[in-house]
């Protein structure tokens, strides 16, 4: 690929979405990145709202038009590198033959153009679209070139399932396994065995969230699976497999801890964690969490992978529960009957008190977005 990439975002009427991810791109662009728009059925007009949306954020929209993928097809048309379908009508079409031979990929985004309600309904429809694409078009200009040669941009779902369940499995087994090498290397001292667990934890996270975020979006937690089909980033058959993925990879990363340190391949936990203080805190724990990935995922993508292993390393200590924070993790721990384990009693109560944290968190920061400063202004 050369040192320079051209970039077309489409979809069915070219008015909206890839009209905004076209004048995204370019305002971010810097020496790397061109990035056109184009539509099967053009509409033949932008719509207002899109552009009011653009200059809110301080996008130049001079030279924005509607108009057929047609002209990238053609013979002196721009060599393409990536070409994205931001709409599902576009993305089950049968596409012309660019010139390039480019990577492709489907960024599902729902239709703003199609909300009906109040101005600010619409507006906020309109809001949501574009920092989804900003997030995304983030993402994907941070990686490196080499990066770029090699992805393979069109991902199933079967690797996406496939990532979480190996990126869970890992999550569990560093979590498990450094409880137990903590306890036995500590000679009794609690903290000490608390702090090895700690640094493990956040670090194997940290990883985790920079190998398996290209793939599958790294969530290893049903709660943020929840929050982003919530958000509309996913639908719910997804979301549904992510979360059985999740599940299973947690009882996986279990069991290899277990058969690394010489222990029963399960052993249900007798650590008892009862009490409202540490239903409490799994709340508090889970809702800060989601504030940490939904605020750093619209504004700093690629800050994700540090802040979220920040806040947890943190919450280990400022939290009664050790902040579990995660149905998965915790349902898999309910299985280990070591220094990390939880009584399966304690669990259920647990689990509530995650899934209702990452939900007020969701609709928390939806209210705060509805009024917030589009990205563009605070550069």
């Amino acid at each position: 690929m050369s040192q320079h990439c051209n970039v077309l975002f489409l979809c069915t009427g070219n008015s909206a979405r890839s009209i905004m991810a076209e004048a995204i791109m370019n305002h971010k662009r810097g020496p790397r990145f061109t990035a056109f728009s184009a539509g099967s059925h053009p509409s033949g007009a932008v719509r207002p709202e899109a552009l009011a949306q653009l200059e809110s954020a301080r996008i130049a929209v001079a030279g924005l038009r509607s108009k057929s993928w047609d002209e990238f097809a053609q013979a002196g048309a721009p060599k393409l590198d990536f070409v994205f379908t931001v709409c599902d009508n576009a993305a089950n079409e049968v596409c012309p033959i660019w010139p390039g031979q480019p990577m492709t990929a489907h960024w599902g985004v729902a239709d703003p153009a199609a909300v009906q309600g109040t101005d600010e309904e619409i507006r906020r429809a309109y809001r949501d679209a574009f920092f989804i694409l900003e997030r995304r078009i983030a993402l994907f200009m941070s990686l490196p070139l080499a990066a770029l040669d090699r992805l393979a941009i069109k991902i199933s779902l079967r690797a996406r399932i496939t990532a979480e369940f190996i990126g869970t499995a890992f999550l569990v087994a560093a979590v498990v396994g450094s409880g137990i090498m903590g306890e036995r290397l500590a000679g009794g001292n609690v903290a000490l065995a608390l702090l090895a667990n700690t640094i493990a934890t956040g670090a194997a996270l940290a990883a985790l969230i920079l190998t398996f975020g290209p793939i599958s979006g790294a969530h290893f937690n049903p709660a943020v699976t929840i929050a982003e089909a919530i958000e509309g980033r996913m639908d719910w058959r997804e979301a549904a497999s992510y979360i059985s993925a999740q599940g299973a990879g947690g009882v996986a990363g279990a069991m290899v801890a277990h058969v690394m340190f010489s222990l029963p391949l399960v052993s249900f936990s007798s650590h008892h964690r009862s009490g409202w203080h540490l239903v409490f805190s799994e709340f508090v724990a889970t809702f800060g969490l989601l504030l940490v990935i939904l605020g750093c995922a619209r504004l700093r993508p690629s800050a994700v992978a540090l802040a979220v292993a920040s806040y947890i390393t943190a919450a280990y200590w400022f939290t009664a529960s050790t902040s579990f924070a995660n149905p998965a993790v915790t349902l898999a721990r309910s299985l280990s009957d070591t220094f990390a384990g939880i009584r399966p009693l304690d669990a259920p109560l647990f689990i509530a008190a995650q899934v209702a944290g990452a939900l007020t968190a969701t609709l928390c920061f939806r209210r705060l977005v509805r009024s917030a400063t589009p990205v563009g202004q605070v550069r």
